[in-house]
């Protein structure tokens, strides 16, 4: 079986990238300030959306294959890592 990976693309003009796990791409989100604190994503089929990112301009999020094929969407236990790093500051989330 191949591995699975998060694969992560920010808006409609970005490229795909992947993290191991999803508390990885959630660092990444802050450090490139997608997230706002206190604002929770709109979740969506393969992603989210979230201030300038809506429509088809949507962040992509999923569980994938090495060659980003996807293979499902983030369960519950894996929007609630992201939507915990919408509620906290840089700080308090890097000590955690």
């Amino acid at each position: 079986m191949r591995e699975e990976r998060i694969w992560v693309r920010i808006g409609d003009m970005g490229s795909y990238g992947w993290f191991h796990d999803v508390l990885e791409a959630a660092y990444y989100f802050e450090e490139v300030e997608v997230f706002h604190e206190g604002v929770v994503p709109r979740w969506r089929n393969g992603g989210f959306e979230i201030f300038q990112y809506t429509g088809e301009n949507y962040v992509s999020m999923y569980w994938g294959d090495d060659d980003a094929n996807f293979i499902r969407d983030l369960n519950a236990e894996d929007r609630e890592v992201i939507e915990d790093f919408c509620y906290e500051t840089p700080t308090i989330a890097y000590l955690i």
